[in-house]
């Protein structure tokens, strides 16, 4: 049976050695290698890790209120190639595009930043989801009109009536300067 082995050290700087039996006998021959990678002390099989830093005002359960500032970095580990780009892509992968400056997230809604980054040797690190909530409109109050069309005579007990909606993050609270259905005297 022939058999070939390569025996590769990812941390010598002498080119890697191909170990070949020709006849099947257990007889093995060194073949020197005809082409060498260089530039770099060692192999760099190791993806780079990208971070992501949101910053701008927060408001409850995960909600921004108002326009998200992400900011990416990478780093390849330090005997690694170094970092050779930073790739991005908003709402479900539609356009990657390469990362070179903070992104602004101004869309009311959520919006999945997908990011991930690749070495000069092209080690891909496996790519890494967020998912921004932004709502900056703030919730509406409709006080609903009394009966009688808001008329009504003095001393007259009229009750409190009004609700709460928002399309956005949902409401924490609905909350009046009176309580709803107490009765106010006119």
């Amino acid at each position: 049976m022939k058999k070939a082995e390569a025996i590769l050290d990812t941390f010598s700087i002498n080119p890697p050695v191909l170990v070949v039996d020709k006849n099947g006998d257990g007889s093995f021959q060194n073949i020197n290698a005809t082409s060498v990678l260089t530039d770099y002390a060692n192999y760099d099989q190791t993806p780079p890790q990208t971070t992501i830093q949101l910053s701008e005002t927060q408001g409850n359960n995960g909600w921004y209120r108002s326009d998200v500032i992400v900011t990416l970095t990478a780093q390849d580990e330090a005997s690694g190639s170094g970092v050779e780009r930073i790739e991005f892509s908003l709402n479900d992968g539609q356009t990657v595009k390469v990362y070179t400056s903070p992104i602004i997230v101004s869309q009311e809604g959520l919006t999945k930043i997908k990011f991930r980054s690749i070495d000069k040797d092209g080690n891909e690190e496996d790519p890494k989801e967020l998912e921004i909530k932004l709502d900056k409109t703030k919730p509406n109050i409709l006080a609903n009109v009394p009966l009688n069309n808001g008329v009504y005579l003095l001393n007259q007990d009229i009750q409190v009536d009004y609700s709460c909606s928002d399309d956005g993050s949902g409401l924490e609270s609905c909350v009046g300067l009176q309580d709803k259905d107490t009765k106010l005297d006119t």
